[in-house]
């Protein structure tokens, strides 16, 4: 029998019930009759203990930061510690996957410390019929959080009130308040209130048992009226303005005693939560009292949009713990790094982290990508991605990220009907279809835990899922997870979740696909200036920054990525992705089938959209030369783009369910922003061809030549050579200097420079070209903003538009110089 030395307490939940899963595996492994067995010596490091006389024997150490985990074994004996409960949990659950995935031989020596302290994930709710099947399941919430913990999350948020009224406010869904005895909703009955209660507090006693933080998150807290998009309103009798925040406080007190494993709460604090701007600290200071009398420390998250210093202040006032969380690229899934410039009239607190970074600040600090934004039911999961986002996450002090589960969204406004995202279900063996999405929940909570994580963590379960493919598998996942970011960042009609969904949109007509701006203005251009153009469905943005069409034929081109070559990279993604399919054969199994299924949708949707780029921008080259040798670019690339939605269509009709919902079901006019299938919009693509054949027909005459100029052949990019600045020294200027070898005449070498304050413009620096041949700038340090670190990146222009260092494709686009 295997022998088991346990040096840590007997009446941790989390760790025993981690012992019986190793336990398990060992058996199903046949491994815990075997009397050739190592000797298992897991706990705690204690003074005479048999894990101090390993680790003396060894001549080994433990990570002393918190949740730090180490896994050392020999010939007799496996060591398993850690340098607290959650550390020691993480090592015994890596050594019962390394044995489910690979037997004995799979567990490996192992010394780890987290990088990012708080590695969340959250779930939004919407959808009674939708949820019915997991929500009260203590199956599936146990399934769940040991999936999480297993991945190295810390922290859980159910989050209520996500732009709807349903179950929100939460309190009249659990129990009845004597004070205000005439709120309820309809038709539920006190029984009804005492069941939802109960579950409630049993999904947070059930992640306080994986030895997860349990977080609510409160974001509607004033029922909205149904025009505002919030859905139906069930709460009746809600109290008047003059008691809410009374009503608030109370309830908040009686759910924080009826559920002690609530271990924080996050409000939104916007208008969007209800409470005007001008009363928002006064409704919240008897909250934030009420959470900071409960008897346990309670950790206060505030959302950074429309929040007030004084609210701040109030919170820290009661007590509590402050972090205040901000978005991470607006409201999608962007690329992994805080865009390089904003635009802005969105960039001080609506969509990243604006002048939140002063080093006087005195509170903590997290990141929230909302990944739903984009990425809502198609597959997702690549490492470079989640370890190069852990690391953005660290900028600026923070301290985490929180990051949405996959489906978010699923059967946004309580319609009826129980449906799944696969019509034929043939695709989808899971249990719950939050488990296809493996991959995703494993990199973005092991990379957040350790950006270095070794490989073979996810390439034994591509082994154990895919077999023979598991390579190929991996490279689809790498090369397909890259295209929805991409086209999110280059053709961002809105910065909101609840009008753009890339996975399912067309980028509207031809006509307005041109006007699209870029969310990240420094590394890519837009094809024309924005301007409000008739039937714009987006956001309005500023109209500021000129487009490439405009700067190429002014002669003006920056060294940002151009739509022709963003068309050529999202054409090249899907060519990998297609190869990378190709390579790795059929297979039977449902897994296989869906996965391969949902790569090559994104990969003809990066078709779409690269073929459609090309059009727009030889439309707009059109319209401002009045060249007709245009309109015949314009028309190949229109077809090219339709047939890749066709292709789409073919793909998944009868496969996925044909009226997917995963959010507003209409925003302006009739358009069916979030619901319906790839089908739908079949027509809207279709009349882009004949738009344009009908717009070459109103041509006196067609000419079949246009003059092609710098900026649409792929550009010779320089190569830059330049040592990192990375720290302040007092009383000394900032000095620059970079090597720059190019095979075409470079026409400037330019600095750019700002502090970490999305709301401040950057600097553009010409840099001289030395004796010595290299480029060089100061910065004085009267220059600087003592109050926050500093952002660098270096431009190089040339007639074809030259290059940005360092790239964006390889890591994060800019440097920070702390200080």
């Amino acid at each position: 029998m295997t022998t088991f030395i346990r040096e840590f307490p007997a009446q941790s939940r989390p760790l025993q019930r981690a012992m019986a899963i190793l336990e398990r595996e060992l058996q199903q492994r046949g491994l815990d009759s075997d009397p050739a067995q190592p000797t298992w010596i897991v706990g705690f490091s204690e003074s005479g203990n048999a894990v101090e006389t390993f680790l003396r024997e060894a001549d080994l150490s433990l990570p002393a930061e918190p949740e730090s985990l180490l896994i050392h074994r020999e010939k007799s004996r496996i060591l398993l510690a850690g340098s607290d409960e959650r550390g020691l949990l993480y090592a015994i659950l890596e050594a019962a996957e390394a044995i489910r995935l690979g037997g004995l031989d799979g567990v490996v020596n192992v010394w780890e410390t987290p990088r990012l302290a708080v590695r969340s994930l959250s779930i939004k709710l919407f959808n009674t019929d939708v949820e019915s099947e997991w929500v009260e399941s203590e199956e599936f919430w146990t399934d769940f959080f040991h999936t999480l913990a297993r991945n190295r999350y810390n922290r859980f948020i159910l989050t209520f009130g996500s732009q709807t009224n349903y179950r929100s406010p939460l309190f009249p869904w659990l129990f009845r308040d004597p004070e205000e005895s005439e709120v309820r909703v309809e038709g539920l009955s006190a029984d009804d209130q005492a069941k939802q209660l109960q579950t409630f507090r049993r999904i947070t006693e059930i992640a306080a048992e994986h030895g997860l933080e349990f977080h609510l998150g409160m974001w509607t807290l004033i029922p909205h009226t149904p025009d505002k998009h919030y859905g139906p309103d069930r709460i009746e009798n809600f109290p008047p303005p003059e008691r809410q925040s009374a009503y608030f406080a109370r309830n908040f007190a009686r759910l924080l005693a009826e559920c002690p494993a609530i271990t924080g709460v996050q409000f939104r604090l916007n208008y969007e939560c209800g409470i005007a701007p001008e009363h928002q600290t006064e409704f919240f200071d008897p909250i934030f009292v009420a959470m900071g009398a409960c008897g346990r420390p309670i950790a206060a998250s505030l959302r950074w949009k429309g929040l007030a210093d004084a609210t701040i202040q109030s919170a820290q006032r009661a007590g509590l713990d402050v972090t205040v969380s901000t978005k991470f690229w607006c409201e999608q899934l962007g690329l992994p790094f805080h865009p390089t410039e904003e635009d802005p009239l969105y960039a001080r607190d609506r969509y990243g982290f604006g002048p939140l970074l002063k080093h006087s600040r005195k509170f903590r600090v997290n990141y929230q990508l909302w990944n739903e934004g984009s990425s809502r039911f198609l597959l997702w999961g690549d490492p470079t991605y989640a370890a190069r986002f852990a690391e953005s996450c660290a900028e600026g002090g923070g301290e985490g990220f929180e990051v949405a589960a996959p489906l978010g969204n699923k059967g946004f406004g309580d319609a009826p009907g129980d449906w799944k995202i696969f019509a034929d279900r043939s695709y989808d063996s899971n249990r719950w279809e939050i488990q296809r999405y493996w991959m995703q929940l494993l990199v973005f909570g092991r990379m957040g835990y350790n950006p270095q994580t070794p490989p073979e963590i996810w390439r034994r379960e591509f082994r154990n899922r895919f077999g023979i493919a598991a390579s190929a598998m991996e490279t689809a996942y790498h090369t397909a997870s890259q295209i929805l970011p991409l086209i999110t960042v280059v053709r961002q009609d809105s910065a909101s979740e609840w009008r753009f969904w890339p996975e399912m949109s067309t980028g509207h007509s031809l006509e307005l696909y041109g006007f699209t701006p870029p969310s990240d203005r420094a590394q890519f251009y837009g094809i024309r200036r924005w301007e409000r153009a008739p039937g714009w469905p987006g956001d309005d943005w500023s109209s500021d920054r000129s487009g490439f069409v405009e700067d190429t034929l002014a002669g003006k081109l920056q060294g940002k990525w151009s739509p022709f070559r963003v068309s050529q990279w999202l054409s090249q993604l899907a060519d990998e992705t297609l190869a990378a399919l190709a390579s790795a054969g059929s297979q039977d199994s449902a897994e296989f089938r869906s996965t391969e299924l949902d790569f090559r949708v994104l990969a003809q949707l990066a078709y779409y959209h690269a073929f459609k780029t090309r059009a727009a921008t030889h439309l707009e080259f059109f319209r401002q030369t009045q060249e007709t040798g245009r309109l015949s670019a314009v028309l190949e690339n229109t077809e090219k783009a339709a047939e890749a939605w066709r292709e789409l269509v073919k793909l998944t009709d009868g496969v996925y369910h044909s009226d997917l919902v995963f959010g507003h079901i209409l925003w302006t006019n009739s358009y069916r922003v979030h619901a319906g299938h790839w089908k739908d919009k079949l027509p809207e693509v279709l009349a882009d061809v004949a738009w344009v054949n009908a717009l070459m027909e109103a041509q006196p005459s067609l000419d079949s030549r246009y003059r092609i100029y710098s900026g649409e052949n792929p550009p010779d990019l320089p190569l830059v050579q330049h040592v990192t600045v990375t720290q302040v020294d007092a009383g000394k200027a900032l000095s620059f200097r970079a090597v720059v070898t190019s095979s075409v005449t470079i026409q400037e070498v330019c600095l750019h420079f700002r502090p970490m304050d999305q709301t401040k413009p950057w600097w553009g620096i010409s840099m001289q070209l030395s004796s010595s041949g290299d480029y060089f700038a100061e910065v004085a340090q009267g220059q600087m903003d003592p109050d926050y670190d500093h952002q660098y990146y270096l431009e190089v222009r040339t007639e074809a538009g030259g290059c940005l260092w360092p790239d964006w494709r390889e890591t994060t686009p800019y440097l920070v110089i702390r200080g």
